[in-house]
């Protein structure tokens, strides 16, 4: 039996040219406003260029009330940001590349220490581990 890892692949219409999957890390590449940095974009870049066959970004928080409590998490949560993630998005197209966002929200597994908010999830109960109450959506 051969293997098929090196063949092309698509998933839900989107081309791969390999089978080689760099799956969603948290990388603490983002500058204070959740913006990815050069870094990150050098990274991504870096991974493209190696011959990976999509890559799958950490995740990024689509709202302010819902940012991890990890170092420096990239953030959705605004258009401001979209310019910055179109440059890595083109730079890693420029190698075939496709690039897929994994998109968060840490509900009650935050502090609102870090967010500015009170934690938000589903049901107002306590997190054992961060020891708020979140305010129920």
């Amino acid at each position: 039996m051969t293997s098929q890892i090196f063949e092309p692949a698509a998933v839900a219409g989107i081309q791969f040219k390999n089978r080689i999957i760099r799956s969603a890390t948290h990388e603490g590449m983002a500058d204070e406003k959740g913006f990815p940095t050069e870094k990150l974009k050098k990274l991504y870049i870096r991974l493209a260029k190696g011959g990976v066959g999509a890559i799958i970004t950490g995740y990024a928080g689509i709202q302010a009330d819902g940012k991890s409590p990890g170092f420096a998490m990239t953030m959705i949560d605004n258009d401001n940001s979209i310019p910055k993630y179109k440059e890595i998005t083109d730079a890693v197209h420029e190698y075939g590349t496709p690039i897929i966002m994994q998109i968060a929200h840490c509900g009650r597994q935050t502090r609102s220490k870090i967010t500015g908010f009170t934690p938000v999830a589903p049901s107002a109960i306590r997190n054992a581990f961060y020891n708020e109450c979140s305010r129920r959506t």
